[in-house]
């Protein structure tokens, strides 16, 4: 459900924002039904698109090479992808409890702490939710 995250990897910090900045704008998040898989996608959909430009492939351009490496994508790391997105909003979530809600005030030292935090608890609580 949850991965390990690494504190050296400054895409986080984003996500962590962009997650904050959806959340404590009320009206857009009670329109769209409280739904946080709208940013979960466009996330993976921003991480597919980077990998097919590491790859050399135009994401603008439809190919068949281009629609083969997006499944390729998706069959290894989509799985993975989605613990990493649970952890980091995992991380929103402590943030958030820490009266941080606007994304412009959050310190590097204090996603630091975060994901300190999750990473030590990680096997003793975070793997050990069970859900229905």
């Amino acid at each position: 459900m949850f991965s390990k995250l690494n504190p050296e990897e400054k895409k986080i910090l984003n996500y962590v924002k962009t997650y904050i900045d959806y959340i404590v704008n009320v009206d857009n998040f009670f329109q769209e039904g409280k739904n946080i898989q709208k940013i979960d996608n466009r996330i993976q959909h921003a991480e597919i698109l980077d990998h097919l430009i590491r790859h050399n492939i135009d994401p603008n351009e439809e190919s068949l090479i281009k629609q083969e490496e997006t499944i390729s994508w998706a069959n290894v790391n989509s799985k993975n992808f989605r613990k990493y997105l649970n952890s980091i909003k995992i991380v929103t979530l402590l943030l958030l409890s820490w009266g941080i809600n606007n994304s412009n005030d959050i310190k590097e030292e204090q996603i630091l702490n975060a994901i300190k935090l999750i990473n030590k608890f990680d096997g003793i609580l975070l793997n050990q939710i069970y859900l229905e």
